[in-house]
């Protein structure tokens, strides 16, 4: 595998082939990759699954893949702590195309995804579940097509406690999290 910055690449061939182990296994069928064109921080790849999830109504998943790239800066008592990837859950019939990524109505969660993947290593920070991120003080709508204003970041509760972590070391451990959007009330 290949190592950068004690880290290991979320491009390394291995790396990619047990993330995508993992997510076939337990969270769902890998429908299509959307590649990072660039950034300076971390290579962050957004798949879409199907997800195997039965009697939860009708929805697909967008999950990163790359912020698990650079360990977040954990508490010293949270060894297991350091790598985590996150996915939100879209309504099934949520357009996902490069043509309707140009619309700010389907849009703004991509971005939101991406930008609180992107938090943890521009604020040398750590995210875990519980935690909830405002859009601004006071918070505001994500964008005028929704009231979401805030998410909250959890375990994927809807997924089978296997889908929570993957093992790729002994020093690294990946923790799934959900990224659910939330309104201000």
């Amino acid at each position: 595998m290949e190592i950068r910055n004690n880290a290991i690449s979320a491009r390394d061939p291995d790396f990619i082939k047990q993330f995508e182990s993992h997510t076939k296994k337990n969270i769902g069928k890998i429908v299509g990759v959307m590649q990072e064109k660039e950034s300076s921080i971390i290579h962050n790849d957004l798949y879409l699954i199907s997800p195997y999830i039965k009697d939860y109504g009708d929805f697909q998943i967008l999950l990163t893949r790359g912020m698990s790239e650079i360990p977040m800066i954990s508490p010293e008592h949270r060894k297991n702590c350091k790598f985590a990837e996150l996915m939100i859950f879209l309504p099934k019939d949520w357009k996902l195309t490069p043509e309707t990524f140009k619309q700010e109505k389907y849009f703004w969660p991509i971005r939101e995804l991406k930008k609180t993947a992107f938090f943890p290593h521009i604020k040398n920070d750590w995210i875990w579940a519980g935690e909830t991120i405002q859009n601004g003080n006071p918070p505001k709508p994500y964008s005028q097509h929704t009231e979401f204003c805030c998410s909250l970041l959890t375990h994927p509760l809807y997924l089978s406690h296997e889908a929570w972590t993957l093992t790729i070391s002994p020093e690294k451990q990946i923790n799934f999290f959900v990224l659910m959007f939330l309104y201000k009330e």
